[in-house]
């Protein structure tokens, strides 16, 4: 019991650390000046380099859930999610000491990308390994709320430190040694995994042994989600500081900080909310983006007109639309992984948590700026105000689909989860 109970601890507190790249989105505009860019031109380049790992990341849950499986439980999933946690110690130590060229970036980015390859599916997948059906749709829940508590710190971290100097937001990588300890203490070894997975495995059955669809279902609903949601954090920076000439990055961290947070509460929330709505969560996520992103676009409209007013009304704004933007993350990311344990086992969950947990968001993440940004400043120029009015637009759309969708599926009887 103590070693479950250690487990689980051992799992959420992992999940603190599974948004690094949000210690380093407060520093967008620090990067632009450092390299010497155009705040306006070239926002979209430097938001492609810091999503450069989410395009790693996918080959790498890929490559690791193939060589897992085929290893056939003799490659441990903790060892796996030791390596994935200590090469994001090879970003922060690379980048503090090789930093003078752009391109840099990208070499440490895919460093980045390699250890949340490793590491998140893998945890998700050993979660889904240890723990029954009602555990783990408690712990996705509380899951999520980690996520959110150390994306907060390292948000606020982040923007601290790179008004000190700008690569400041990497340093905080370093909170990964404590977690690697907590992992070499209680993560499950190979014999008592592999007891676990067969004990799991012998009770489920065969029923679930092949790839379901409705995991790819689910995956494309991520991807989706992603690629919207990311568009609130990757453009706070030059919104606030070079656009609205509100605050420093020390603010963004703050608001990043806030953004979390909702998510967060809207995690405490997620078990009761999601047993009475079920998959009707995720359409409810993307309602949430709906009004967070209409509140964020507003935010010009109370800029001070020079620097002589008052910036208050204008970041008040903001923050309470980074708040409902980021409750979003907390009802559709843990929905859609509950949702998809339901079709998988012991034997196909590593490959599944790939999809929901590294391949669906880290490519919605990566094009989030190749899409969005290229197209609302070709439709729209560079106001980032626009930006978010489109979006919320998109998030409607989205969010009625998914209304149908569900409703089709539930009247189906094919769907599971709705019992």
């Amino acid at each position: 019991m103590k070693n479950r109970k250690m487990l689980r601890w051992t799992i959420l507190i992992i999940a603190m650390f599974q948004m690094p790249a949000l210690a380093v989105s407060p520093a967008i505009s620090g990067i632009i000046a450092h390299f010497g860019l155009d705040p306006n031109l070239d926002l979209e380049r430097v938001q492609t380099a810091l999503q450069f790992p989410n395009l790693i990341s996918p080959f790498v849950s890929i490559l690791a859930s193939i060589i897992i499986a085929k290893a056939g439980g003799r490659i441990a999933k903790k060892s796996v999610i030791i390596t994935g946690l200590a090469c994001i110690l090879i970003t922060a130590t690379g980048i503090t000491l090789f930093n003078g060229e752009f391109w840099m970036l990208y070499l440490w980015g895919a460093f980045t990308g390699i250890s949340v390859g490793l590491f998140i599916p893998t945890t998700a997948s050993l979660m889904m390994d240890s723990f029954e059906r009602e555990e783990v749709r408690m712990i996705t829940g509380q899951q999520t709320s980690f996520i959110n508590i150390g994306s907060i710190i390292m948000s606020i971290l982040g923007g601290l430190l790179a008004d000190l100097v700008w690569f400041g937001g990497y340093l905080t990588f370093y909170f990964a040694v404590p977690i690697i300890i907590m992992c070499l203490i209680y993560l499950p070894g190979k014999k008592l995994a592999e007891a676990a997975a067969a004990e799991k495995y012998s009770a489920e059955g065969t029923d679930k042994g092949k790839f379901n669809p409705n995991v790819a279902f689910y995956g494309v609903i991520i991807f989706f989600f992603m690629m919207t949601y990311s568009v609130c954090g990757s453009n706070l920076s030059s919104y606030v500081i070079d656009q609205l000439h509100i605050g420093k990055a020390s603010i963004v961290g703050y608001i990043t900080a806030v953004q979390m947070l909702g998510g967060m509460c809207s995690g405490l929330l997620f078990g009761k909310l999601s047993a009475k709505l079920k998959d009707y969560m995720i359409p409810l996520g993307f309602l949430m983006l709906l009004v967070g992103f209409s509140i964020l676009a507003c935010a010009r409209f109370a800029a001070p007109a020079d620097a002589s007013g008052s910036a208050f009304p204008a970041l008040a704004v903001i923050f309470v639309g980074a708040f409902i933007s980021g409750s979003s993350i907390s009802m559709v990311m843990p929905q859609c992984n509950f949702s998809i344990s339901l079709y998988v086992n012991s034997k196909t969950s590593t490959f599944a948590n790939a999809i929901s947990s590294s391949i669906a968001p880290s490519l919605g993440g990566f094009l989030s700026p190749k899409v969005f940004t290229n197209l609302t400043s070709a439709l729209f120029g560079a106001s980032i105000s626009s930006r978010y009015f489109f979006l919320a637009a998109f998030a409607a759309v989205v969010s009625l689909l998914l209304v149908v969708i569900m409703t089709l599926r539930k009247k189906g009887g094919k769907a599971k989860g709705w019992d």
